[in-house]
C-alpha cells in the first residue's frame, strides 16, 4: 500500500495534489506526483445519450479556459457527495447540461482519464431516449450549446479535433458508439 502525502488542496474546490517517493519501473526512488479532483470514492460521471429513432449521440459544446477553446463533449462531471454511484453522476450531468431526464441508465464501467497523474475514475452511462425531440427543461448554463450527432458525424468531429478529449471518446467507446 502507497502512503500518499497530501501536499496542497485548494480552498473552495474539491482538489488536491498528494505526493510519495517510491521507485519507479527502473528501482530508481523519485518523488511521484497525483491529482485527486473528488472528495468521493466515485470521481465523476459521463453520460452517453442516444435517441432510439435516429441512434444519434446528443454532445455538448463547453468552452474549457485551461484549453482555451471549446470542444464537443459528453455530458460530465465531478460527483457530489449525494451521488449514490458513478451512474447516479452521469444521469445527474445529463440532467443538468442539457435539461433532458435520460431515464434510469445502463452502467458501462469505469474509465481512468489520465492514469498518469489523475487518481479518480468516471462512471460512464448510457442512456436512451425514444427521440431527438424529447422535452429538455432548464439547464445549469454550463454548456453553450448541444447537438445531435450520427456516428460517422462524431468520427469526423475526432479527425478535425472538435472532440478529442479523452473522458468523452473512453465513454462513448465504453458505451459502444465508436464501434
Amino acid at each position: 500500500m502507497v502512503n500518499w502525502q497530501s501536499v496542497w488542496k485548494a480552498p473552495d474546490f474539491p482538489l488536491r495534489v498528494e505526493s510519495v517517493v517510491a521507485a519507479d519501473a527502473s528501482g530508481v526512488e523519485r518523488t511521484q506526483w497525483r491529482v485527486r479532483n473528488s472528495e468521493t470514492a466515485n470521481g465523476g460521471g459521463a453520460a452517453v445519450l442516444v435517441a432510439e429513432d435516429t441512434q444519434r449521440v446528443l454532445l455538448v459544446r463547453q468552452y474549457r479556459i485551461r484549453l482555451d477553446r471549446s470542444l464537443w463533449e459528453v455530458p460530465r462531471g465531478m460527483a457530489e457527495l449525494s451521488d449514490a454511484d458513478p451512474l447516479a453522476t452521469a444521469h445527474r450531468e445529463l440532467l443538468e447540461e442539457t435539461g433532458i431526464d435520460g431515464g434510469k441508465g445502463q452502467f458501462c464501467g469505469l474509465i481512468y482519464p489520465d492514469s498518469g497523474l489523475l487518481a479518480t475514475q468516471t462512471g460512464v452511462g448510457l442512456f436512451v431516449v425514444p427521440h431527438e425531440g424529447v422535452h429538455a427543461g432548464e439547464t445549469d448554463g454550463e454548456v453553450d450549446d448541444q447537438a445531435w450527432f450520427s456516428k460517422p458525424e462524431i468520427h469526423e468531429l475526432i479527425n478535425q479535433g472538435e472532440l478529442r478529449d479523452a473522458i468523452s471518446l473512453a465513454a462513448l467507446s465504453a458505451a459502444g458508439v465508436l464501434s
